[in-house]
């Protein structure tokens, strides 16, 4: 089972903390009091990249690379549900070994505490390693972590999802056959390979692939979303994967028929029971120049249950990015994104039912409008079928975070401007 923010916890901190970075110091902020930010760390160096995991305990582990050293580490932090810091100060390294450590991803363990996987440069240009912690902060798989593959050529951008009782699916760009595929791997809950020792391909074409998400599926694997550069121009594919790394659907699926380039493809797990499952897909598509969102679902044989040409959030001829998705309930689901059709940055977002109809005005519903930019946006459900969301906002002095609150009508729940969490002169960064 993932870990979960309680919903007091959340309406207090969002996504229990609102973690950002300044030139040094890594803080984090309560949304429930003033403007005091906790210092997490205020080592020397850079601390960036913040992560953010549930830890089943209505608290979080914040996980960031820190350049302290001569070299890039990675660090934990654990908050308990007030916020404050569990572990030694200015963290824990998350593994001693020699090389630079870097481009992380991590997921909840299951049992409160996380696994973490990153590309680990040393004498190549990246191998992929992985480390658990326990929720009392120890390190599960040795001081060094586990290798989960290290050979020749780069493998890099490495993604983690759970697989149950403590192990993880691990997935990687790799370069060792001259071009970009996708490799994956099992581990244990001790951190063993349960596949290949050298990892299993799991797309291989003559050009490029480009992960985008992955999503478990439990009890029937997990499923992939992709850019392939195979076509011409890159399109959008997914496909479903057994516990054992196999492909379930005889070939991988394409999204949407199009004559733009798709990019930068999310993917949810909507529903899912003893019996099916369906999958939601978002993506950036260049049909009509400018990429706007466009939006599939999938049942679990791998039919296009929305049209072959999927369906647009908002039609827009500013340029659409960062997507966010969220389940809506009743097959539903939330799409929020950073939008520049009326300067460079705003955030609009969509409800589109189980039929694929928006629900909302078609062009999105606008959830951030306000002076210079409001970029990267991140949500998660409010407990009353909404939203909560926060962004990078540039507005004032300097780049802050500021929040707000969306019901299912689409209707904005506080102050039109959005809420400032953050406000300091220096640059923030939503999680």
């Amino acid at each position: 089972m993932q870990g979960r923010i309680s919903k007091s916890f959340a309406l207090r901190c969002l996504f229990a903390v609102s973690v950002f970075h300044l030139s040094s110091p890594l803080r984090a902020q309560n949304l429930a009091g003033p403007f005091h930010n906790l210092p997490l760390c205020i080592a020397n160096g850079t601390q960036s990249s913040p992560q953010l995991i549930a830890d089943q305990s209505h608290g979080a582990w914040v996980l960031w690379e820190d350049a302290r050293s001569a070299r890039t580490v990675l660090y934990c932090q654990r908050l308990d549900s007030l916020g404050h810091p569990q572990l030694q100060n200015n963290g824990l390294a998350l593994a001693t070994t020699s090389g630079k450590q870097t481009r992380f991803a991590a997921t909840s363990d299951g049992s409160g505490g996380f696994i973490v996987v990153w590309q680990e440069v040393t004498s190549d240009d990246g191998d992929i390693l992985a480390q658990r912690f326990a929720a009392n902060g120890q390190r599960l798989w040795g001081v060094n972590g586990k290798e989960v593959y290290r050979g020749s050529k780069e493998q890099s951008a490495p993604q983690v999802i759970a697989a149950g009782n403590g192990g993880a699916y691990v997935f990687w760009h790799d370069q060792r056959t001259g071009s970009q595929d996708l490799m994956g791997q099992r581990l244990s809950e001790n951190g063993e390979k349960l596949w290949n020792a050298n990892g299993v391909e799991l797309v291989n074409t003559r050009r490029a692939q480009t992960l985008g998400e992955a999503v478990v599926i439990p009890a029937r694997g997990f499923a992939l979303v992709w850019q392939d550069e195979n076509a011409m121009p890159a399109q959008v594919l997914v496909q479903h994967f057994d516990q054992a790394g196999n492909a379930v659907w005889s070939a991988p699926v394409w999204v949407a028929q199009s004559s733009g380039e798709q990019s930068a493809p999310r993917l949810l797990l909507d529903e899912s029971n003893a019996n099916t499952f369906t999958l939601h897909v978002a993506w950036l598509d260049r049909r009509f120049n400018a990429p706007n969102v466009y939006a599939q679902k999938l049942d679990a044989a791998g039919a296009l249950l929305w049209g072959g040409s999927g369906v647009v959030a908002g039609l827009s001829v500013g340029e659409q990015k960062e997507m966010q998705l969220l389940r809506a309930g009743a097959g539903s689901v939330f799409i929020v994104w950073e939008d520049a059709r009326n300067d460079k940055g705003d955030l609009f977002a969509q409800r589109l039912d189980n039929a694929g109809q928006a629900l909302w005005p078609a062009p999105g519903a606008a959830l951030a409008q306000a002076e210079q930019g409001q970029f990267r946006p991140r949500i998660t459900a409010d407990g009353q079928g909404g939203l909560l969301a926060a962004w990078e906002d540039e507005r004032g002095s300097g780049t802050n975070i500021y929040a707000q609150r969306m019901n299912a009508l689409g209707q904005l729940l506080w102050p039109a401007e959005g809420v400032v969490q953050t406000w300091r002169g220096g640059v923030g960064r939503s999680q």
